[in-house]
């Protein structure tokens, strides 16, 4: 839990938020309505968590990164076997059609029913039951309107992880998070079996934190829309 503590921008109040929604996710195997994003410079660990933490908690075959450009592809079938979806190097101004991407993340989040489309195929009504999360390296990540109910907020983590380490040399360095994997992947059963049988609060799952970092996102997003 100290990783994902990290990943939340060391926000305690964020990180039992974020694991109670992902116990939800993970035992409903459903949509919540809502999401989370996660902000930081590079190396503080987000990867790792969505690699060694996330991914065997929802199954390598159920759980897809895909980029800002890969979005816009229009084929999507593989979200109809998708259980946690991760948009990485997010930044909502990097798409050339904007409004069309603003309305594609919020379906995303909240529609249950999508038009899905496999090569060679039409597109189709399809259920979807996916969960979406975000991560960022950039401060105007997404642009969020007021009163949104969608889109947690996670604090910017400006520390690398390499960083939190008492080692004398990068080589060291690595070595740690190395071993940090190593202590993630042994005690990744236990943790499964700890998410899957943990009592959720569905109805908290649901809601979304008004915080600092959600309010400096929106500033920041209004300034360089």
């Amino acid at each position: 839990l100290s990783l994902i503590v990290h990943v939340c921008g060391n926000d305690n109040t964020m990180a039992r938020h974020f694991v109670n929604w992902l116990a939800a996710a993970a035992q409903t195997r459903d949509k919540t309505l809502t999401t989370f994003l996660f902000q930081g410079t590079q190396g503080t660990g987000k990867g790792l968590m969505f690699d060694h933490v996330i991914t065997p908690l929802f199954g390598s075959k159920y759980s897809r990164s895909v980029t800002i450009e890969q979005l816009e592809e229009k084929f999507n079938g593989y979200l109809s076997e998708t259980l946690m979806l991760l948009i990485d190097e997010f930044r909502h101004g990097d798409s050339q059609a904007t409004k069309f991407l603003e309305n594609k993340l919020k379906m995303f989040v909240t529609e249950k029913i999508m038009e899905l489309r496999l090569m060679h195929h039409n597109s189709a009504p399809t259920r979807t039951f996916f969960n979406t999360i975000f991560f960022s390296n950039n401060e105007d990540a997404i642009r969020i309107p007021e009163g949104d109910r969608r889109i947690n907020v996670c604090p910017r983590q400006e520390l690398k992880l390499m960083t939190l380490f008492r080692a004398e040399t990068q080589r060291d360095q690595v070595r740690e998070v190395g071993l940090l994997i190593n202590k993630i992947n042994e005690e990744s059963p236990q943790f499964i079996g700890a998410m899957m049988q943990m009592e959720f609060d569905s109805a908290a799952a649901k809601l979304v934190l008004d915080n600092d970092a959600k309010r400096l996102m929106q500033r920041a997003s209004r300034t360089k829309a």
